[in-house]
């Protein structure tokens, strides 16, 4: 029975944490310096520190999130051959005209089933990525379940519109990118992508996949994304 496994990365999320660690003391005494500067003021200093501090954790969450398991098979340039092992994932479609709503309205749905929509009423953790199949009108979104967990062991979605999908073991080519969620940038990426996997001379197998690791809420030049295709 597939389950989703968890990519374990610990030198990747110590060094996160240590940078978050090294990142908050700093962005918070300067906060206060600025601040105390000014006796009119001395009590805002403590909820500037508090903000400069959550906002630097708010920015670097997904390094603190599971992802699926995979292994690297080789790289090409700037493509990567991935294998992922089987998993669970949520799905919903969404029927919008730009890839933009279309993520935007499949993250909230999915995210309601996540937060307790479904028969039990039970909380799951929060993954990443976030997957997208783009598509002329109708977009699917899928959210990877939280590690460990196999297809009996997850509550049934309140939600019609969600689907729990048992996905198989997958070889995937992957072009690392970052920037904005919208149609132009993520046309441009799977267009190199393609260009990549052609003169790889590698035999896609599916459409191509958008996958976001970090909420809009993120600075753009900050975010990580990639785009995917299934080979043969």
């Amino acid at each position: 029975m597939p389950a989703t496994r968890a990519q374990h990365n610990k030198l990747v999320r110590s060094i996160a944490f240590g940078a978050g660690a090294i990142a908050a003391p700093l962005a918070i005494g300067a906060g206060l310096t600025a601040l105390t500067r000014s006796r009119r003021t001395p009590w805002i200093a403590g909820g500037v520190a508090l903000g400069l501090a959550a906002a630097l954790r708010w920015q670097l969450q997904r390094w603190f999130t599971d992802e699926p398991a995979y292994t690297v098979e080789r790289r090409i340039g700037a493509l990567e051959i991935r294998r992922y092992a089987a998993r669970i994932e949520a799905h919903t479609r969404v029927a919008a005209l730009d890839f933009e709503t279309a993520l935007d309205e499949g993250f909230r749905t999915l995210a309601g089933y996540l937060f307790g929509a479904n028969r039990d009423h039970r909380a799951l953790a929060m993954t990443t990525p976030v997957l997208a199949i783009p598509r002329a009108q109708t977009h699917t979104v899928a959210f990877v379940m939280p590690p460990g967990r196999a297809l009996a062991d997850l509550p049934a979605p309140a939600d019609e519109r969600v689907q729990l999908v048992e996905v198989p073991e997958r070889r995937v080519a992957v072009l690392r990118s970052r920037g904005r969620y919208d149609d132009p940038t993520i046309a441009a990426h799977i267009e190199r992508l393609h260009e990549l996997v052609a003169d790889a001379e590698l035999e896609p197998a599916g459409q191509p996949m958008f996958a976001g690791f970090d909420p809009p809420s993120t600075l753009p030049w900050l975010r990580r994304s990639e785009v995917w295709v299934e080979l043969e």
